[in-house]
């Protein structure tokens, strides 16, 4: 009897007889409002509040995402058709899955070139250190050598006489050669920039007769960048390479409804409709990007290219099984629409692939 009292005094004191949220009436054996769903708690808030919510909410992802990711992982198409079915509260939800997946992959991405630039810069600082010895050593060569020659400050008079004479021209010619097309600049600046890897870009563009302008000098640095590209600068190549895999993920996010509609075009008959249809691609390329996060991880611990060539077998495998498991056709059928499927998706990717690697390379 004591007990039933002191059970009743609390939920007096905890429980109320309306929901906060909508004004629904409630009974004092209620926990959650039948309107909305809400809890039924009018205590104040307090510390505790706030730190028993927070471990609730997260040892519930926590608790669906292990749920989720291990079916997801070996049983390809499974997750997708519970989900579908109405099986949603043991899985998180697709979107929020893909979302939590492609923000690990950004911060595995913006890692390995944090630690890159890290490295190549240390690279340029020992070699500008001796390039500065080097510079220091001829300067001093010069001097002793002009210091020598007995004419040599009416030979230096005169050379600032012609710069005077000549200024304005120069700086007519530089006006002139600045309208050439970006063609014709990065064919130049490519030339020079082989025969004189040492040069900075100013004195470079002054020995062209370009204008040390912010887009002379945007264009010499894609045209350095060409030339590592061309001649296989690894490191530059590594770089590049690590920029453009950050930026597949934003664009494959643009292009999940052009995907979808492919596939719901290729099966029309099935019973799903375009946004059930949208949930398996966001689970399809969720697992790409799990897949990709751990086989680059691989790569960089390991210092091979060997994760990239299973990825892609790995990958292509999975999306074949995840057809036939979530739609439910022949093996024969399925491998033809898994092909053909393949295609267009290609085609788009490929559009879109060449959108990205311009943007990683001019970024």
């Amino acid at each position: 009897m004591k007990f039933l009292k002191n059970k009743k005094k609390i939920q007096k004191e905890t429980k109320g007889t309306q929901c906060l949220n909508c004004g629904h009436k409630l009974s004092l054996e209620e926990n959650f409002c039948p309107n909305c769903g809400q809890a039924n708690d009018i205590s104040r808030i307090s510390l505790k509040h706030h730190f028993s919510e927070y471990l609730s909410g997260f040892f519930s992802f926590d608790n669906r995402f292990f749920k989720t990711i291990k079916p997801l992982l070996f049983k390809p198409g499974k997750v997708t058709r519970e989900f579908i079915e109405g099986k949603r509260t043991k899985y998180v939800n697709p979107f929020q899955m893909y979302l939590h997946i492609t923000i690990i992959f950004f911060l595995i991405i913006g890692l390995f070139n944090t630690i890159d630039k890290y490295e190549d810069v240390d690279q340029k600082a020992i070699v500008i250190k001796e390039q500065e010895k080097i510079q220091v050593i001829d300067s001093l060569k010069k001097e002793i050598a002009s210091a020598k020659t007995k004419d040599s400050i009416l030979i230096k008079k005169h050379q600032l006489d012609l710069n005077f004479s000549f200024g304005s021209d120069s700086d007519t010619l530089k006006k002139d050669i600045d309208k050439n097309s970006i063609n014709e600049k990065l064919e130049r600046f490519m030339k020079y920039d082989k025969e004189h890897k040492d040069y900075s870009i100013p004195k470079a563009l002054n020995e062209l007769g370009y204008k040390d302008s912010a887009w002379n000098i945007f264009y010499f640095n894609k045209a350095k960048d060409l030339n590592k590209f061309f001649s296989g600068d690894s490191d530059f190549i590594k770089s590049y390479a690590n920029n453009f895999i950050s930026k597949i993920s934003i664009a494959l996010f643009f292009l999940l409804p052009f995907f979808t509609l492919i596939v719901a075009l290729f099966y029309l008959k099935s019973d799903y409709n375009y946004s059930e249809h949208l949930v398996f691609v966001f689970h399809v390329q969720t697992v790409f990007f799990i897949m990709l996060s751990i086989l680059i991880l691989f790569d960089r611990i390991f210092d091979t290219d060997f994760g990239m060539i299973v990825f892609f077998i790995l990958f292509l495998f999975y999306l074949y099984k995840a057809l036939r498991n979530f739609f439910k056709e022949g093996r024969l059928i399925t491998f033809i629409k898994f092909l053909v499927l393949n295609l267009l998706y290609s085609i788009v990717a490929i559009a879109g692939l060449i959108i990205v690697a311009f943007i990683a390379f001019m970024i």
